[in-house]
């Protein structure tokens, strides 16, 4: 599994958060399964996906998700501007169509019983709406393993 992960992130190290799942083999197999599906299948690209990570991580002020999904970023070669205003001023980030997709993200991830119609726009097709509600998601039982396996 190990192995896979290193692959499919492109990485020359397992992350320290499937290292800590490897003593119970399939919860490894499913948050593997899980966070890869999410993060480098579908219709937005993996580099828009990592950002969305670092956005809800910075709003959640977890500083070891905010570390490794920076890192994401730099090797899918995000600008460092762009990293900067992922962690200091959404806002700034562009174009805007990126920017709508990431505070839509945050927002899903903290308040999703506050969406409103007008949330949704600028966010695309249902299709890229189904694929970005899936991060909130994901980053929600993330947060919980990690709580649990105290990373900070």
């Amino acid at each position: 599994m190990f192995e896979e992960i290193r692959r499919e992130k492109r990485l020359p190290f397992v992350p320290n958060f499937f290292k800590t799942l490897a003593h119970a083999p399939q919860a490894l197999e499913a948050t593997w399964m899980a966070y890869r599906g999410t993060t480098t299948r579908g219709a937005l690209p993996e580099a828009l996906k990592e950002m969305i990570f670092v956005a809800i991580s910075v709003a959640r002020d977890c500083k070891y998700c905010k570390a490794a999904h920076l890192a994401f970023c730099s090797l899918l070669n995000v600008e460092p501007e762009d990293l900067a205003a992922l962690t200091e001023n959404i806002d700034a980030l562009r174009p805007e169509r990126t920017r709508d997709i990431i505070r839509f993200s945050v927002k899903c991830a903290l308040e999703p019983r506050n969406l409103e119609p007008s949330d949704y726009q600028g966010c695309g097709n249902k299709e890229s709406l189904t694929t970005k509600s899936s991060k909130p998601s994901l980053c929600a039982v993330s947060r919980c393993m990690r709580s649990r396996l105290q990373m900070r």
